[in-house]
Order: C-alpha cells, then sequence, then structure tokens
C-alpha cells in the first residue's frame, strides 16, 4: 500500500479533515469554499470562507459543497478536495494519492460514482469508500473483530449514523440525513415563526453550542439573540433562556432517537445481548449537546456512552485503514 502515497478523508458536511499514514490529523478545515461569480474562480476555503458567510458581496458565493454526507455541489466538491490533496502533499507533486473517504452507509450509487469521479478529478488516482459507522467504531476503538456485539452512534453535522457490528464487518445499521445541523435548521425556524426575527447561520450555531438542552433544566442558561426583524427589516435583538428552546429542537432530537430504536429493532438476538451489556458508543460533535445522552440513554433503555475526542472518531478509524489497508480493504463493501 505505501509504494504511493495514501491520504484519508472525513469529508463531513460541517467541517472535513486530512489523515496520512504514521502522521495522523495533518489538515482540518470547514467544508465551505467562497468561489468569484464571474470566473467561477475559487477565491478561498476553509476558516476564511467560513467567515465571509453571510458578509460577502454579490460577486462570491459561499458554497457548501458536501450536505448530509454527500456531494451537494459537484464542482464545489472537487475544488474542495483538490485543496485539501494540494495542501496535505504540496501543489506541485508528481504522484497521485490514493484516497480512502468517509461517506455515509446509505450514499446511492449515483452519489457514490458521483464522488468517485469528483475525487479523482481533484487529483486522486484511486478512492475508495468506507462507511462512517465502521470507521467511527474502529476510531473508538471498539472490539469489531470479535465475536460480540457492537454498536456505535455518530451523530455528525449532515446525517445521524447507527450500526451494529461483529466479526470486523455491519451486521445492521440505519442512516438519516438528519444530524445537528437539523438542530440549527430548526432554530432557525423556530426565531422566524414565533419571534418573527430571521437569524444567520452562526447565531443558531451559538445557540445551541452555548445554551441549548434537549430536555427543559433547573440552572437556565441565556443568550442575546440578534437578527433581522421579517417585517420591518431592522436589526433586533432579544433574550432567550434554554428552556424556550426545547419545544423547537425536539421532533429533530426524537427523529434522531428513533433512527438507533430502528437498528436495535432489527439487531439479532444474540447480538442485542451483548449490547445490553456493553452500551451503546456514541461519536460524533453533535453528541456534545447537553443532556442529549441521558435522553438517548432513558429512552433506548440503554447505556449509552461517548467516545474519548468523539469528534476525531472517524478520522482515527481512517487512520487505522490507511495504516493497515490490505487488512480492511475486503471487509466493508459500498
Amino acid at each position: 500500500m505505501f509504494f504511493k502515497k495514501v491520504i484519508g478523508i472525513d469529508l463531513g458536511s460541517h467541517k472535513s479533515r486530512v489523515v496520512i499514514p504514521q502522521k495522523g490529523i495533518v489538515l482540518e478545515q470547514p467544508t465551505i469554499i467562497a468561489v468569484d461569480n464571474q470566473t467561477q474562480k475559487l477565491i478561498t476555503v476553509g476558516i476564511e470562507a467560513e467567515e465571509m458567510s453571510g458578509k460577502a458581496p454579490s460577486n462570491i458565493s459561499i458554497i457548501k459543497p458536501i450536505k448530509n454526507g454527500v456531494i451537494a455541489n459537484y464542482k464545489g466538491t472537487e475544488s474542495f478536495i483538490k485543496y485539501l490533496i494540494q495542501e496535505s502533499f504540496g501543489r506541485f507533486t508528481f504522484v497521485k494519492p490514493f484516497v480512502v473517504l468517509a461517506v455515509p452507509s446509505s450514499i446511492t450509487s449515483v452519489e457514490k460514482r458521483a464522488l468517485e469521479e469528483a475525487t479523482i478529478n481533484a487529483g486522486a488516482s484511486d478512492v475508495f469508500l468506507f462507511p462512517v459507522s465502521y470507521l467511527s467504531a474502529l476510531g473508538a476503538n471498539l472490539e469489531i473483530h470479535k465475536p460480540i456485539g457492537n454498536m456505535v452512534v455518530n451523530l455528525g453535522a449532515g446525517s445521524t449514523e447507527s450500526a451494529v457490528l461483529s466479526f470486523n464487518g455491519i451486521v445492521v445499521s440505519n442512516s438519516i440525513k438528519i444530524g445537528s445541523s437539523a438542530i440549527n435548521e430548526a432554530l432557525v425556524n423556530y426565531f422566524k415563526k414565533v419571534y418573527g426575527v430571521i437569524i444567520g447561520e452562526n447565531m443558531s450555531e451559538i445557540i445551541k453550542l452555548r445554551i441549548c438542552s434537549v430536555i427543559p433544566v433547573e440552572n437556565q442558561k441565556s443568550i442575546e439573540v440578534r437578527g433581522r426583524d421579517a417585517s420591518s427589516g431592522m436589526p433586533k435583538s432579544f433574550t432567550v433562556q434554554t428552556n424556550d428552546l426545547v419545544d423547537a429542537i425536539r421532533p429533530t432530537v426524537t427523529e434522531i432517537i428513533l433512527s438507533v430504536r430502528k437498528v436495535l429493532e432489527m439487531t439479532p438476538p444474540e447480538l442485542s445481548s451483548d449490547i445490553v451489556d456493553n452500551g451503546i458508543m456514541a461519536t460524533g460533535a453533535g453528541i456534545y449537546l447537553d443532556n442529549l445522552l441521558n435522553l438517548m440513554t432513558k429512552a433506548l433503555g440503554i447505556p449509552v456512552v461517548i467516545a474519548e475526542n468523539p469528534e476525531l472518531a472517524t478520522a482515527y478509524g481512517i487512520q487505522e485503514v490507511i495504516e493497515n489497508f490490505d487488512k480492511y480493504a475486503s471487509k466493508v463493501k459500498l
């Protein structure tokens, strides 16, 4: 595997990471680009493009090329992956790398083909796709090679992946195109409907991270919400507290929990007992939402524990795969 350059990419809807054998994560950037509308040339990528979101002039488009773990903008995805490869290996490398990508298990054949083509056009020599659930289980150090049931839930920005693994393979899985970004959208809709105020994506993300809880709490947090009055168009600000927002995000949280329950219902009885004993491993940055673990544990009747560095579990899994590719290449196919 190491006669050529190898790169692993955790291509997320919100943030992407590049992994190189023996080095680990070498690059992390928001999955967003800025493009000149007239020339269609790439202006900037990642953090700088994210800082322009909602503030860019009309001649510049801010594009999020990946949505729900799959391509939302083909040329944008190609440009973004090209940037990741060049930043990791240098712009003047003559050897095209072999690329391992993390993707949702629900990816369709059309989505798969588009992602493979975009990656090849971006400078890869070959592409191999692995399910996020499999990679996150590896990265969370679950003993998936043993004949026991291991369950992992990865709550990412664009999707929620749930799977039961045994004998180094996926036994049952479920993937829904609902993740932590859907909570942001729920907040945007809530403030527009209830308060008549339009808030931006950045504001909704700040609200979610700072004060949101999936259940009512005694010690509430508060935050000043800033947006634009939907009627007058004028700037408007007001204060909300944690419990004001529980009902706003409840439908989204419920869908996430039901998707996990669906996997449990499909799991063979022999493996179900292992999961009851060992619990469910939670990964992904979305799992940090206040009281989510407690709510999931109560709703599912099984302990849900958070992985060490849950937001990096998929990247750690990619590192394991690219450093031992022959061991894993034939195990999981999409």
